[in-house]
């Protein structure tokens, strides 16, 4: 690999690792709570609360071995969803005010309990994740279209970049503390959730039906929740929050699994030498398939 694909693979390394890390440490926290409040009064001996760790850290262990031996896109879309089910639901177990749902989800950001930073935590780690897999989406569409679509594939990894570091700003700027930089990195994600969705759209040469159908109706989907939170007033913005991260989430479920089937599984060096120039010769890359087939490394 060139030297910048090395520091992209690496860089993804990393993020992966904080990732898996804080899946494991919310994943336990929220585990324990439920069972905390299930079963009030019991007091666990020692060696019970020795199994119970144990069971977390193995649990953590076999989720990050999976990973190391092939982790595709599509996983990274599951964990990124279950990592914001599992941290939301500790923040809403550990809320200081119980109707925070009456008004929106960054209203579990508020205050300095457990579940504020829980939740802002949350958001943070899944801003890095979304930029993790903007970065896989790139890897897929390389080995799918080689070289001669690198700068459109580099867009959609910036955008899909961009989108992370601006969810990841709405936990970082906790909506009590700073509601103005918090609205704007909301806002901002949205936006530039729907720039990066349109990119990988333009780059990708042909796009199966049901990616578009799933397009369509994920478009129509947010149009009807944006019509039953206003003027229907049939639930709060929690309720439209929620209904659009499930939107985006099977959206960005079929994205992966059309990109994945159609590139191949082996890794593709780049034959570019710097993003600034095609190639070495400036010519495309001659091993790309312009039909979309599958191709070879």
């Amino acid at each position: 690999m060139p030297p910048w694909q090395r520091v992209v693979s690496r860089v993804s390394t990393v993020a992966l690792t904080v990732a898996f890390a804080a899946v494991a440490y919310l994943g336990t926290l929220t585990g324990a709570e439920i069972l905390a409040r299930g079963l009030q009064g019991l007091e666990a001996p020692a060696i019970g609360g020795a199994l119970l760790t144990g069971i977390a850290s193995a649990a953590g262990g076999w989720l990050a071995y999976r990973a190391g031996i092939e982790l595709r896109t599509r996983d990274l879309a599951t964990l990124l969803f279950g990592f914001l089910t599992i941290g939301t639901v500790f923040a809403m177990l550990t809320a200081a005010d119980p109707r925070w749902w009456e008004r929106h989800f960054s209203d579990l950001g508020a205050g300095s309990g457990a579940g504020s930073w829980a939740f802002n935590g949350t958001v943070v780690v899944a801003g890095l994740l979304v930029a993790t897999i903007g970065s896989y989406i790139g890897r897929d569409l390389h080995r799918w279209l080689g070289d001669r679509a690198l700068r459109g594939i580099a867009s959609v990894v910036v955008l899909f970049a961009l989108t992370g570091l601006a969810l990841a700003c709405v936990g970082l700027f906790p909506v009590q503390a700073a509601p103005l930089p918090h609205n704007i990195a909301a806002f901002g994600t949205l936006g530039l959730f729907a720039a990066s969705a349109a990119a990988v759209m333009l780059v990708m040469p042909l796009r199966p039906r049901a990616l578009v159908l799933t397009t369509a109706g994920a478009a129509a989907g947010i149009v009807v929740a944006l019509a039953l939170w206003r003027p229907l007033e049939v639930y709060s913005a929690a309720g439209l929050e929620a209904v659009a991260v499930g939107i985006a989430f099977a959206w960005l479920t079929t994205l992966v699994r059309t990109i994945g089937d159609l590139a191949p599984d082996a890794s593709r060096p780049s034959r570019v030498p710097s993003l600034l120039r095609r190639g070495p010769t400036g010519r495309p890359d001659s091993t790309s398939s312009p039909s979309g087939g599958k191709v070879g490394s």
